[in-house]
């Protein structure tokens, strides 16, 4: 059985009028799903009501079981099995309706925000992480609070609850935790228009591109690379040609510094390594990039960045130092405002930045043949939120590109490859500098 938001609510103010008639002021303190839902709407429903009493226990023992009778609720109800997760440094505040006076009644108190964090932190089920509501809880509880990382919900539990009593599967929970909520805040920032746009599936949408972002590369066997970030062929690693493509339109030199935007693993960059002098792959994935540092890294020239792209443009303290980019297969999942900012921030901020690879961009103009061999499906060709992005006609991207200060030049994709029939690539040179032949 699960007690709704109203249910508890109606069974604490049974409680209240009990308290009234009797002419006693009953002071309790609400824990965990049922504190989420009656005083943060987080929760929909709980099991029990977890309260300590603190004050005439035997009337609330009493009072509850009578509510319990007459609504056909279990005897337990209303329990006090929260003590051993309760901190010596307890921060509670009083709940609004239930703040009677001293001449009788139920007065509840509910933990502040950052305490309940805490709490939920060191309740954390033994399997970890997976258990029950706990992630969920744990991820509205630090937006509630306004907790930024992992050292910071970390310090928030030390400051409840010693340090020794803190075991490791918290620690490493929280830290897992916080960085999931880093990425859905990012995504969230990155899709918000289109989110809008489009908010009959904006859970659906976001919660398969965490499952993309954190779960499914681990899935994966771990030297299946290109599985990780989805660039295969029918299972197959991406074909020499494709290299080669972009080999040859960002025509590498050896003192050439390479930005990969959206690098994933770094399958895709690792490549280019012994091509040019130094390489920085960004992605907003930590467990794409933690993959990428663990089996291609070459320090200190060969490194990756864990950050949303538009940001790392935005705030890159030597953007001047790159002098080629690659955008490969991840152009259409930008919203156009982003794409025309991102491309705007690598012509004036990054200036050294000579040539720019745009590559698997869906073609708009050849949607109908894509379409055509997939019966019933449909797609909204605008919209970057879905699997396969946001579709551009050429000569459309080829004007976004001039209106940004870059000159673009379409190459086809190699004949060889199973999307060549819907997606183009782009070479693009800077408008000031190009020489028409």
């Amino acid at each position: 059985m699960l007690l709704k938001k109203e249910d508890i609510l109606r069974g604490l103010q049974k409680i209240d009028i009990l308290a009234k008639k009797a002419g006693i002021v009953v002071d309790i303190s609400v824990y965990g799903g049922a504190a989420l839902a009656i005083a943060f709407d987080i929760r929909h429903a709980t099991r029990d009501v977890d309260a300590i009493a603190r004050g005439e226990p035997e009337f609330l023992r009493k009072a509850a079981a009578d509510v319990a009778t007459e609504e056909g609720w279990p005897e337990d109800w209303l329990n006090d099995g929260v003590k051993g997760f309760t901190s010596a440094n307890e921060k509670m505040l009083l709940m609004k309706n239930f703040d009677n006076p001293d001449s009788g009644g139920l007065r509840i108190y509910t933990p502040a925000p950052e305490y309940l964090f805490a709490m939920k932190c060191m309740a954390m089920r033994p399997e970890g992480i997976e258990g029950s509501h706990d992630i969920s809880d744990i991820e509205a509880l630090a937006d509630e609070a306004g907790i930024e990382n992992a050292e910071s919900a970390l310090a928030l539990v030390e400051a409840f609850y010693p340090a020794s009593r803190i075991p490791p599967k918290v620690r490493f929970g929280v830290e897992e935790i916080m960085e999931k909520v880093a990425i859905r805040r990012a995504l969230a920032k990155q899709l918000a228009p289109d989110l809008q746009a489009h908010s009959n599936r904006s859970e659906t949408y976001m919660n398969q591109m965490l499952y993309d972002y954190l779960e499914r590369p681990k899935t994966c066997v771990p030297d299946d690379f290109w599985g990780q970030v989805r660039h295969t062929e029918n299972g197959k690693p991406i074909s020499g040609e494709q290299l080669a493509m972009i080999r040859e339109g960002l025509d590498f030199k050896h003192g050439d510094a390479l930005l990969d935007v959206c690098c994933g693993n770094g399958a895709l960059g690792k490549n280019f390594f012994d091509e040019v002098k130094s390489y920085l792959g960004v992605d907003l994935s930590p467990c794409l990039i933690e993959i990428a540092e663990k089996n291609f890294v070459r320090r200190p020239t060969h490194t990756f960045h864990c950050r949303e792209f538009k940001a790392f443009c935005e705030t890159e303290e030597a953007p001047a130092r790159f002098t080629k980019a690659l955008w490969y297969a991840a152009f259409a999942y930008f919203s156009r405002p982003d794409v025309a900012a991102i491309l705007r921030l690598l012509c004036d901020r990054f200036s050294g930045i000579r040539a720019l690879f745009i590559g698997a961009v869906p073609d708009k103009d050849k949607a109908a043949d894509f379409l055509a061999r997939r019966e019933g499906a449909r797609l909204d060709l605008d919209d970057h939120t879905t699997a396969i992005g946001r579709w551009y006609a050429q000569q459309d991207l080829l004007q976004l590109l001039e209106e940004c200060g870059w000159h673009g030049r379409i190459a086809s994709m190699p004949k060889s490859f199973h999307q060549s029939h819907y997606r183009f690539n782009v070479v693009c040179t800077r408008r000031d500098e190009f020489a028409p032949a």
